[in-house]
């Protein structure tokens, strides 16, 4: 019989596999194909989220976050200067729902003019630190008084997988 695997068709490590009048191949992971020569788009599915980019590397991919997100698709809200945070977090530590900013603070004020969002109405109850506190927080009601607590809102380092 004659060896069709000889001349060692199957590339980027595939197994070929002798038979009568041809060869089949096993490709490794990552790659398909007759010969093994198509590489696998692994982010053909576009599995970054919150406009993360992604880069495709052989059986694996990795995201590329923008500011304020982390994690192996990009899902993880996180932060790496809390006075710039602009996530879209809205519960407190204690899972508490935060309140509308423009509840608490008139436009124009010192404190509202430091928020990162264009305009107060924008903040909405998202999580946000204007005073430099150092950790993204937010107004909350109940028993008919005001308050403020932290938000569970991660700091970005070390989140990168």
């Amino acid at each position: 019989m004659l060896n069709e695997c000889a001349n060692h068709p199957c590339k980027n490590g595939g197994s070929c596999v002798n038979q009568i009048n041809g060869y089949s191949c096993t490709c490794p992971a990552g790659y398909v194909g007759h010969n093994c020569t198509i590489e696998i788009d692994e982010c053909a599915s576009s599995p970054c989220k919150n406009g993360g980019s992604c880069e495709n590397l052989v059986n694996r991919y990795i995201c590329i976050c923008p500011s304020g997100f982390a994690g192996h698709d990009c899902s993880t809200d996180c932060f790496f200067k809390s006075t710039l945070y602009v996530g879209q977090v809205s519960q407190t530590i204690d899972n508490v729902t935060c309140d509308r900013w423009d509840v608490h603070l008139l436009p124009g004020t010192l404190l509202a003019s430091k928020l990162p969002d264009p305009k107060l109405s924008d903040a909405a109850n998202f999580c946000r630190d204007p005073d430099g506190k150092g950790h993204p927080w937010c107004y909350i009601s109940g028993n008919g008084l005001k308050t403020w607590e932290f938000c569970d809102v991660l700091f970005c380092q070390g989140l990168y997988y």
